[in-house]
């Protein structure tokens, strides 16, 4: 079963990145991206276990650094839609660890690649928060404070 799910998530990434490339459809498959990773209260739940929602948004985010590659004027796009603030506060979801991960991960990738994304990151993280993000972006979720979590969760402010 576990197999099946990264297939099939494998799978949605490449066909996300390809439809990305059709004009007609790229803003409504960005605008729906960044909408993944702020989840409805009603589909976020209190669970500890992961719910589809949070498994949505993780995927959202992994999508997005996967494009943040691709092409500049997606990039330009998905800064329009304040996908910065929306990672930061995918990154705040610690119901579920591989969404912060995929999070942290996406911001880490567009952080390197737009001068913007970085001062903008820099701006509303802290320096020390932002610096632990550039070292250890894959690990950065586990070393997170509540007041720092309290920061990526009220990013959408």
């Amino acid at each position: 079963m576990y197999t099946c799910t990264i297939c099939s998530m494998y799978a949605a990434a490449e066909l996300i990145k390809e439809l990305v490339n059709y004009k007609e459809i790229q803003d409504t498959v960005l605008n729906e991206l960044v909408r993944l990773l702020k989840p409805s209260v009603e589909n976020a739940g209190s669970s500890s276990a992961p719910l589809p929602a949070h498994i949505q948004q993780a995927g959202a985010a992994k999508v997005i650094g996967l494009l943040v590659h691709i092409d500049d004027n997606i990039v330009k796009q998905l800064l329009e839609l304040r996908v910065v603030r929306h990672l930061l506060y995918a990154m705040s979801n610690i119901s579920y660890p591989d969404c912060q991960r995929q999070a942290a991960l996406s911001l880490f990738a567009l952080v390197s690649t737009v001068v913007s994304a970085k001062d903008e990151v820099k701006s509303l993280l802290g320096e020390n928060l932002f610096q632990q993000l550039m070292s250890i972006p894959e690990d950065v979720y586990s070393v997170l404070t509540p007041a720092q979590v309290d920061v990526l969760h009220s990013s959408l402010r």
